[in-house]
């Protein structure tokens, strides 16, 4: 049984968009990147989509705005000199973002990736921490703090059970 399902009555220009978008970069990583993953798929399909739309789009748009390019060239470098890039580019997602940024998808892959040589190289710093007199000292005044802390604490409960 075949039906026919009229998709202009449940699906809007935009989100028809979106799905034809999303089924062409699916259609590039299935076909070009099968063996990749995560963000080394997506970046690369990102870059092949930007290479087209910079063939086919820039020599469109040049005609209306001449120089747009050395323009968009000129604001991306005020923007990196600002400083407030980094901001944007390490940014961890809020509500309603779906994702994280890829800086930060890139940092907690990396991560991820080499848990066990961070763990070591963590222990190994600690062992290797030299805890000289004036630490020691430190390290001992806070523990009789806190036991004299508990002490008065411990006075305190007992006092309030007679």
């Amino acid at each position: 049984m075949n039906k026919k399902i009229d998709i202009n009555k449940y699906l809007s220009e935009e989100e028809k968009k979106e799905i034809a978008i999303e089924e062409f970069k699916n259609g590039i990583k299935q076909s070009m990147f099968k063996d990749c993953d995560g963000v080394v798929a997506d970046a690369e399909c990102s870059r092949i989509i930007g290479n087209i739309s910079y063939q086919a789009l820039y020599p469109m748009i040049d005609k209306y705005i001449p120089g747009f390019e050395s323009l968009i060239k000129d604001k991306v470098l005020e923007l990196i000199n600002s400083n407030s890039i980094g901001l944007s580019v390490l940014r961890k997602k809020d509500l309603w973002e779906v994702s994280e940024s890829p800086a930060i998808t890139i940092i907690n892959k990396c991560i991820n990736d080499n848990k066990d040589l961070i763990e070591k190289k963590v222990i190994e710093a600690i062992n290797n921490l030299s805890c000289d007199d004036k630490i020691a000292a430190m390290v001992s005044n806070l523990f009789e703090k806190l036991a004299d802390q508990l002490l008065d604490l411990s006075v305190l409960v007992k006092d309030k059970g007679k």
